[in-house]
């Protein structure tokens, strides 16, 4: 190692942040994205679980006529399936915002 070398690793590990130091503070923002999740809105619960009904509504029509071969059944089974799926998805998401983990 060069004399040069030897100063710039004199002056890195003299201005190091001691290791419980840097992890309280990784742990601090992990808390605050933890924290945030936890406290996720009614409103933004009830959004998301339209958007993927919407979204997995088409897959089980899909699904639906491929097996029945009637457009009528897989309509009916496809609005069945969404709002049953929509009040489903919104208690999971509000107990999931209940769990520490």
């Amino acid at each position: 190692m060069s004399p040069q070398d030897d100063q710039l690793t004199e002056k890195l590990l003299g201005e190091e942040l001691p290791l419980s130091e840097s992890n309280e503070i990784g742990n601090d923002e992990e808390e605050d994205e933890k924290d945030s999740l936890r406290k996720e809105s009614h409103v933004r619960s009830l959004l998301k679980g339209i958007s993927y009904r919407v979204i997995e509504t088409f897959v089980t029509f899909g699904i639906s006529y491929y097996v029945t071969g009637d457009i009528t059944s897989a309509l009916q089974i496809g609005v069945i399936e969404f709002f049953v799926q929509i009040v489903v998805y919104y208690f999971h998401e509000r107990c999931c915002t209940c769990v520490k983990v």
